[in-house]
This record gives structure tokens, C-alpha cells and sequence, in this order.
């Protein structure tokens, strides 16, 4: 699978070649890249153009309440290449991390010559290997425990009646007795606690595998046979003899073709014990069987988190957003009264609407200049300012003022507003002094709202407090009821 991997990286290597100057001037003037994302802008340009601009344009409104001073089309755009750039990066380092581990894994084969699988050293310890055993018309997955290179020693009597007694009492597996066997045998490759490896031999391998499975399908009525522990202790070793008796069973020819598989590999697992390699079986009950490694899953793990991580980026893009709908609402409702009061104070000093509306601008303006906050409700002042220095009438940039902010109060001051525009200073002072009133009230119901959100917040962790307490000591009280 690595090849795809290295596909997939020329693939990309091709489009940032091909697409390299892609409209790179605009980019560089626009944007003045830097760094790792100065290779990925133009390339991720044309993506955007040819796959994401039109969806993008969708959410221009919303950008637009979000941004209202800013160039929209320019903000979607730098967003879009700046994810895009940064997708590019993450599918490079994905394919080039699953390619990377494939090739490791490759240049490490476990089977040599199709055949051979290398030992474990004296004292590595035994290992296990996953495998596919490829029949004529079928395919086995096998899992094969190769043992170390053993090396054998004198062992003690004491250690021998020892092995040979933890050998009888746990050899039986699950069966009740020896007389009675129709489950599978345990046999165990060492014994616990004691530097000791068994090796299995049984009397007729039609009835029980070297690894302890019992083949008792076809078996008309009980059989006896001799089961052999052979035990070695470094450079001693002895073995160890039980007569059982196998009764008649059933099993399928699946769990069967399975039995037999592990039967071949036991046998030249236990032939090629004292070698450097052991030879798999090339042929099962005359079947021939070749052998491939299973596929790694390490890389297609690396991609589907390049892909999680890539996704990740668009979902956070638009959460984002929601979260920024959000705050720009609240932020309008608990600004209006400020807002109206400064107004209100200017246009009862003498000020004209316009003239107000451009000394508001002003001081915000200078208020940015010195660190101060950015609001949204001033934002979108300074669109009406620009609107009415292009020449749009005074009328046209209040309605979209109001509109812009999209909230009942803004709609009605805005309306003010037109009327002092239309009728002049008549009646003025009476609708000036009521919008006062209702951005006092406003301002009284925003901090009892406020007040009652943090008594709920409060409220809510000791209700779970006070229902977790009752559960922990209503349930033992059930637990001892009966029913």
C-alpha cells in the first residue's frame, strides 16, 4: 500500500509545481506570505477557486455582521487558503508518515524465501507472528508463537517432581478427568516460575494436535492413547507420560481445516526447535499452502487522522462562527443603552444627527487607536459614516444602520433618527427622552437576567449534588429490601 502513499505525495508535489505561480503576485500583496505557507498559497488559491468559492460566498452575510468595516470576500478568501494551505501540509506529513512506516516494516520481512522465519536468540525469549496461509481456493489467518533457541542443562530431581506434578494437574484444560476427553488439552509451552520448556508429543495425531485440540469428530467410540510431556531444563531434559481416553464429538470443518493448520505449524515448530529459522509447512493433508504476511494497519491509522485533522479544520471554521453570531448578539443587546446616551447627550447639546453620528465615530475611532475594545454596534457607525461620505443620503445609511444590527431597538432609533432628518427638531426631545427610558429599562432587565443565569449556574451543580448524595444512600437501602 506504500506506493499509494508515494502516489498521493508525487500527486501533490506536481500540483504545487504545476500551480506555483498561480496569481502569485495578487497573493503577495495581498496576503504577504511567509514561511511554510508561502509554496502552498497559490496552489491552495486554485482549489479554493475551483471547489470552495461558491460555497464560501454563502456565509458572506453572516461574515459580514461579524466584520462589517473589513473587505468580506478578502477575509473568506485568506481564511479558505490558510486551511486549505495547512490541509495540503497535514495530507504531505500523513502520507509521508504511512509510507514511511511501510517501508520500515518492509525492509523487515518475517518471512524469508516464503518459507523461513527467524528465531528469537537464546534467552530473547519466544515471539508470535500473525500470518495468512494461502490455500488453493481459501485463505487461513494463523497465529504461530515461534520459541527461542534453547539451550539444555542438568536439572535437579526435586525440580523434575515438580514440573511433572503442575504437568498432571493442569494439562486436563477443562475435561473432567483422563478418562473422559473431549475438550481441548492445555499444553503449555513452559512451566510458571521454573526456567523450564514442554514440548508435546502424542501417540496418534489423528486424535489430538501437538497444540492440545481434540479431533474427535469422526470417532465411533472411545480411544485410548498416550499423551508426552517432554520436559527441558537447559542440557536436561525427561518426559513425562498420561494415558487418556478421547470419547466421540462433533465439530465443524472450519474449526477442522483450522486444527490441522496449527497441527503442521506445532510439528515443524517442534522439528526445527535447536535451528536458526523454522520452516513453515509448504502442505496440509496433501492441500498446498504458501504464506504472506498480513497487512500493517499502523498506516491507515496515520491517514484517517490526517483526514480527522483535515475535516477538523472546516467543522472548527464554522463552529467558530456560530460562537462569534453569538457574541456580536449579546454584545449589540448590552451595548445599546451606552449607546443611546452618548447619542441622546449629543443631540441634546445642539448636534445634528449627522454631526453626532460622525463625533461618536470619531472618539471611537481614537478610542481603538489607544488599545481600547472593538464593538460591533460602532462598526457598524463607521459603514453608515463611510456610506454618507460617498454620498448616500443620511436616510439610507441609518436604515441600513438598523438593519445591520438586526435588533427591535436599533430598528426603532434608527427610525428616530430618519424622523428628526425628515421633520427636524419636531418632537425630537419627547422620542429622544423615551429612548432613554427604554435603554434604562433595558439596561435594569439585562442585569436581572444576568443575575438569574448565574443563580441557575449556581443552582445547577447542587441539584446534581443534592441527587447524587439521595442516590448513594437510597440504593443500598434497595439493594437490602426484598422483594
Amino acid at each position: 500500500m506504500y506506493y499509494v502513499n508515494l502516489l498521493a505525495l508525487v500527486a501533490v508535489l506536481v500540483l504545487l509545481i504545476v500551480f506555483r505561480k498561480y496569481d502569485r503576485k495578487r497573493l503577495k500583496a495581498l496576503y504577504q506570505t511567509r514561511g511554510i505557507y508561502r509554496a502552498f498559497y497559490p496552489p491552495a488559491c486554485k482549489i479554493y477557486n475551483r471547489c470552495f468559492r461558491r460555497q464560501a460566498l454563502r456565509s458572506r452575510e453572516v461574515l459580514k455582521k461579524l466584520h462589517p468595516v473589513e473587505n468580506i470576500e478578502r477575509l473568506l478568501e485568506e481564511r479558505y487558503l490558510k486551511n486549505i494551505s495547512l490541509g495540503i501540509i497535514v495530507f504531505i506529513l500523513a502520507n509521508a508518515a504511512a509510507a514511511g512506516i511501510q517501508l520500515i516494516e518492509k525492509s523487515n520481512p518475517q518471512i524469508i524465501e516464503g518459507k523461513y522465519i527467524e528465531r528469537n536468540s537464546y534467552g530473547e525469549g519466544s515471539r508470535q507472528v500473525d500470518l495468512t496461509a494461502i490455500l488453493e481456493d481459501s485463505k487461513e489467518k494463523v497465529t504461530i508463537n515461534i520459541g527461542e533457541k534453547q539451550y539444555s542443562k542438568e536439572a535437579l530431581a526435586d525440580l523434575q517432581e515438580r514440573c511433572n506434578s503442575y504437568i498432571q494437574l493442569n494439562v486436563l484444560g477443562l475435561n473432567p478427568d483422563f478418562t473422559n476427553i473431549s475438550e481441548p488439552l492445555n499444553f503449555f509451552n513452559e512451566i510458571p516460575g521454573e526456567t523450564v520448556s514442554v514440548q508435546w508429543l502424542v501417540s496418534d495425531y489423528s486424535l489430538i494436535g501437538l497444540n492440545g485440540t481434540i479431533k474427535n469428530e469422526t470417532l465411533k467410540a472411545p480411544e485410548m492413547l498416550v499423551v508426552t510431556a517432554q520436559c527441558s531444563y537447559f542440557d536436561f531434559s525427561w518426559e513425562y507420560s498420561m494415558d487418556v481416553t478421547v470419547v466421540p464429538g462433533n465439530k465443524d470443518s472450519v474449526k477442522l481445516l483450522d486444527e490441522q493448520l496449527q497441527d503442521a505449524v506445532s510439528v515443524q515448530e517442534s522439528k526445527t526447535i535447536e535451528q536458526d529459522y523454522m520452516e513453515l509447512p509448504q502442505d496440509v493433508n496433501g492441500i498446498p499452502v504458501s504464506w504472506q504476511e498480513n497487512t500493517p494497519t499502523k498506516a491507515g491509522w496515520v491517514l484517517l487522522l490526517g483526514g480527522v485533522m483535515i475535516s477538523g479544520l472546516f467543522i472548527h471554521e464554522g463552529e467558530s462562527r456560530k460562537k462569534q453570531e453569538k457574541v456580536r448578539s449579546l454584545q449589540l443587546a448590552t451595548e445599546y443603552p451606552v449607546f443611546v446616551h452618548k447619542m441622546v447627550l449629543l443631540l441634546g447639546a445642539g448636534m445634528t444627527a449627522k454631526a453626532a453620528w460622525f463625533k461618536m465615530v470619531s472618539d471611537y475611532e481614537k478610542g481603538l487607536a489607544g488599545n481600547g475594545q472593538r464593538k460591533y454596534v460602532y462598526e457598524e457607525m463607521i459603514v453608515a459614516a463611510l456610506e454618507m461620505q460617498k454620498g448616500i443620503t443620511e436616510i439610507e445609511a441609518y436604515e441600513g444602520f438598523g438593519r445591520r444590527c438586526g435588533q427591535n431597538q436599533y430598528l426603532k432609533f434608527s427610525s428616530i433618527l430618519i424622523q428628526s432628518v425628515r421633520t427636524g427638531a419636531k418632537g425630537l426631545g419627547h422620542m429622544l427622552s423615551d429612548a432613554a427610558d427604554e435603554a434604562i429599562f433595558m439596561r435594569r432587565e439585562s442585569a436581572k437576567r444576568l443575575g438569574e443565569e448565574a443563580g441557575t449556574k449556581l443552582l445547577f451543580p447542587m441539584v446534581v449534588l443534592l441527587s447524587v448524595v439521595m442516590l448513594i444512600l437510597i440504593i443500598p437501602a434497595f439493594m437490602t429490601m426484598n422483594f
